[in-house]
């Protein structure tokens, strides 16, 4: 755990350094493209990971997470408990992995409350290795479109995101 804490500051560090690096760029800029936006996360370790795109349904009723049909194989066919970290800390919650919908829930909410997520946001969930618990590593990107693919697009030339 102490390697994840030290690899979040290091990474906090560096993403502080970028996101000044970025301001100063935006100064330099049009008007246009924005507020600068840190697009700084922590490395993947290589172990399985989903993304998700945050919908109605974890935002508000029925709160709950459900996890992509390919990405089960890699969960217990049972309910357990299971843990998000994200930033240093901890939410507990339950994974429903015996019923019709393998899901987050229980718990869900305080997580998506407590970190403002929105509609549109994006957030990665990597498999933390951990044989003893159900542990998902999180990175949360909000809505906004960094200014490098603002850059990159325009209504001749549209982004197109896979």
């Amino acid at each position: 755990m102490s390697d994840i804490l030290e690899n979040e500051s290091k990474s906090q560090s560096n993403c502080s350094q970028k996101l000044q690096q970025e301001q100063s760029l935006s100064t330099q800029e049009s008007n246009n493209a924005g507020p600068p936006v840190s697009i700084c996360s922590t490395p993947l370790t290589g172990n399985p990971y989903f993304t998700s795109v945050v919908v109605k349904s974890q935002v508000e009723a029925p709160y709950q997470l459900v996890v992509p049909a390919w990405f089960r194989k890699s969960l217990p066919k049972a309910t357990i408990q299971a843990y998000l970290v994200h930033k240093g800390k901890t939410w507990e919650m339950k994974y429903y992995g015996e019923s019709r919908l393998k899901r987050l829930g229980c718990g869900w909410k305080k997580f998506a409350l407590e970190n403002n997520l929105k509609v549109g946001d994006g957030c990665v969930f990597e498999l933390m290795d951990d044989d003893k618990e159900l542990r998902l590593g999180v990175q949360i990107l909000n809505g906004q479109i960094p200014v490098e693919f603002i850059r990159l697009g325009s209504a001749e030339k549209p982004i197109i995101i896979d």
